[in-house]
């Protein structure tokens, strides 16, 4: 979003989001979270995509703050939250949850503020940011924009080398947070073709069927600290044809409502579901002893997309984007002059490779300012091996999720036209934090 009003303060540089700017940090509002995940999904196109609902709900709650009731209403309505949440609670929440993700090794997560001196921000508004989250705007985009572009860089560990937001001479007001993914599987996958991946593990945890879909859950970790808190990719299959937002609202509901939760060894042997073969061999060298083999095949790929949140009604920036009238404003509590939000956008982009998943989304608002619990599996019967086999060969989405509290991070659909193809691409490993 971007502002215009009387001089400010000289601020410092942006940098990470301090892991210490409260001293009881609450989990993330998943909840609300994944219901503005759903949201999107239904809206989706049918095409490849790839977005990050943790990404822009932080940035959708600071800007409900200090905006009019009017602004604020049609953002609570995105956010999943009603009238009993008070608008500090939404900045807090917001940040909160950037600061939870950040202790994750495996996740970056950062918010900035940039501001011009012509602004005419409000100081108490302000220094309820972290002290290194806040940016000074020159209004010379020469300037202003490489240094957007190095934070950009420095948060998503280089997948994005260049923000996505593009700062003009009139920007006087900068809003943007930063998510980045990088993790490698806790069994790395094989790759048996020109483009395709194979892994195998045990248990009982792995597949889900429901409503025409096989969910596939692939183990993640940080690759410097195993023991950072745990991220689950969900592959996610449904009927030839199916469309991309009806095959990740069924997928979304299904983890949403199992998670990381094994089934029984009874249901496990009626497991039915796209992409599903499952096999029960009697061979005393493969008894499974209540752990049945699972063998996932799926391509490796490579998906990016670009979000214009102002143009659709999921994100409640309807009333935001309206230029005000000569008197009025929408966010009073940024600055005392007439203020809307003239762009608004997500960028992302995911990479699924042999050795581990990547992603990251920028999101960003820029404005215009005028003056004035799992169960025990059932032992089988002796000698005997049950085999459930995965192969995916056709469109599918993936949903990403932070396991201890189940918010969903990324979401993505992948076409044939994502899947790699190429050494390099495919066998790739993540990079480092």
């Amino acid at each position: 979003m971007t502002l215009t009003s009387r001089p400010a303060k000289r601020l410092r540089s942006s940098t990470r989001l301090s892991k210490a700017h409260t001293a009881t940090r609450s989990d993330p509002p998943a909840d609300a979270i994944n219901d503005l995940a759903a949201r999107w999904i239904a809206s989706l196109p049918d095409k490849a995509t790839v977005f990050s609902p943790v990404g822009v709900w932080p940035v959708l709650a600071i800007l409900a703050d200090p905006a009019t009731e009017d602004v604020s209403a049609d953002l609570r309505t995105t956010l999943c939250v009603d009238r009993s949440v008070e608008d500090a609670d939404l900045l807090h929440a917001a940040l909160d949850t950037l600061e939870f993700l950040a202790c994750n090794d495996a996740l970056d997560a950062a918010v900035a503020v940039w501001v011009s001196q012509h602004l005419g921000v409000r100081e108490e508004w302000l220094a309820r940011l972290p002290e290194h989250s806040r940016g000074l705007l020159t209004q010379t985009p020469a300037v202003d924009q490489p240094i957007l572009d190095e934070w950009a860089r420095q948060r998503t560990r280089d997948l994005f080398t260049e923000c996505p937001a593009k700062i003009e001479k009139e920007d006087d007001f900068v809003l943007a947070s930063a998510i980045g993914l990088n993790m490698e599987w806790t069994t790395h996958f094989q790759r048996i073709s020109k483009h395709k991946l194979r892994q195998h593990f045990r248990g009982l945890s792995y597949i889900r069927c429901a409503d025409g879909i096989t969910t596939v859950r692939v183990e993640g970790r940080s690759r410097n600290q195993p023991r950072s808190g745990a991220i689950n990719c969900y592959l996610v299959l449904g009927e030839k044809g199916a469309s991309a937002s009806d095959t990740l609202s069924r997928g979304l509901a299904l983890v949403r409502r199992h998670g990381a939760s094994s089934i029984s060894y009874k249901n496990a042997l009626k497991l039915a579901g796209p992409g599903l073969t499952v096999r029960i061999e009697e061979s005393c060298a493969f008894q499974d002893k209540g752990r049945p083999y699972v063998e996932i095949t799926t391509p490796g790929f490579k998906v990016s997309a670009d979000h214009d949140l102002l143009e659709s009604d999921v994100f409640g920036l309807g009333s935001a984007k309206e230029e005000p009238e000569t008197l009025g404003h929408h966010f009073p509590g940024i600055t005392d002059n007439a203020t809307w939000v003239k762009a608004a956008g997500q960028s992302a982009v995911a990479r699924f490779s042999s050795g581990g998943f990547r992603a990251a989304a920028v999101t960003h608002a820029r404005g215009s300012t005028c003056m004035a619990a799992p169960r025990k599996p059932s032992p089988p019967k002796f000698a005997q091996a049950l085999f459930l086999d995965v192969e995916i060969d056709r469109a599918f989405g993936f949903i990403c999720v932070e396991e201890n509290t189940g918010v969903v991070l990324f979401v993505g659909w992948v076409t044939e036209e994502q899947f790699m193809d190429s050494e390099k691409d495919i066998r790739s490993s993540t990079g480092s934090k």
